[in-house]
């Protein structure tokens, strides 16, 4: 059974991808899990979201992912095809095992940091922020750490400030 606050977060949840006009949405509650993933398809010689995919323990924990991926989704519609085509690149190195160069690195750290600047920005137009502050900020954080650690370039945390602030 849903308490108050989490049937709170559910609607703002429901609104979210509504604004954005979202076709799927996959939504799964498991336990400490946080993950989200955004499927692009092209319509009509236009870009589209074609399915989001969240996976968190809680909705208040889902409407701060959602709201990270459909940051990516706004800088994906700002750059279309480039984009794709960069995470097409990197995705295929890492599957093979071969670091990614200088400039890969920075293109994902800086796209990471954009996402989740523009998820606040996306939640903070609905006049949601506020509820989710403190947990936006935790989880950010968290995640552009791991994106420092994962890609060891020595500018990491000045492109997250220039990207995030």
């Amino acid at each position: 059974m849903f308490g108050l606050f989490e049937l709170r977060y559910r609607r703002i949840f429901r609104r979210v991808y509504r604004n954005w006009n979202v076709q799927k949405i996959k939504h799964s509650r498991k336990p400490y899990q946080d993950y989200g993933s955004v499927d692009f398809v092209q319509r009509g010689g236009r870009w589209a979201i074609q399915e989001i995919v969240i996976e968190a323990y809680s909705y208040k924990l889902a409407c701060i992912t959602l709201a990270h991926e459909l940051g990516h989704a706004k800088r994906f519609f700002q750059y279309g095809k480039w984009k794709k085509f960069q995470h097409m690149v990197i995705d295929r190195r890492r599957e093979e095992g071969i670091p990614l160069t200088e400039s890969q690195a920075i293109f994902m750290i800086k796209d990471e940091a954009c996402a989740w600047k523009h998820g606040r920005d996306i939640l903070t137009k609905m006049g949601v922020f506020d509820l989710f502050k403190d947990l936006f900020y935790s989880d950010s954080e968290q995640s552009l750490a791991s994106y420092c650690r994962a890609y060891k370039h020595p500018n990491a945390k000045h492109i997250i400030c220039k990207c995030f602030h």
